[in-house]
């Protein structure tokens, strides 16, 4: 059997980028009214990835071909191996954005509580 820690170690990682409607600091609340415990990221929107973390961070800074969409004022760069999930060997970080209307793009941003508990 081979080695998988090895084995990831030589894998390249993409950094995704995840776009949310919502902060996902309050909780999705039932109809009936009772709290879920989830946080509530509204509408969500995978737009691409890139290969690099610097690219990544230009399209989030540059909102590179208008990916708010006016509707996206936060995300996330979410870096991951190739594999079931992208999170072989438990590798996925990420990097919290918030929309900047004065810059005209998404810079990075104190991640809620409440989204720390996702594993995205």
């Amino acid at each position: 059997m081979k080695d998988l820690n090895s084995y990831a170690s030589k894998l390249q990682p993409i950094y995704s980028i995840m776009l949310m409607e919502k902060s996902g600091a309050e909780t999705i609340k039932y109809d009936s009214g009772k709290d879920s415990g989830m946080p509530d990221t509204g509408t969500t929107d995978y737009p691409g990835f890139y290969y690099s973390l610097e690219d990544a961070l230009h399209a989030m800074h540059e909102n590179i071909c208008d990916i708010r969409e006016c509707v996206y004022d936060y995300g996330y760069v979410l870096r991951h191996l190739p594999g079931m999930y992208g999170n072989l060997a438990g590798s996925s970080d990420r990097i919290y954005f918030k929309w900047d209307e004065a810059r005209k793009g998404y810079y990075e941003a104190d991640e809620p509580e409440l989204m720390k508990m996702l594993e995205l």
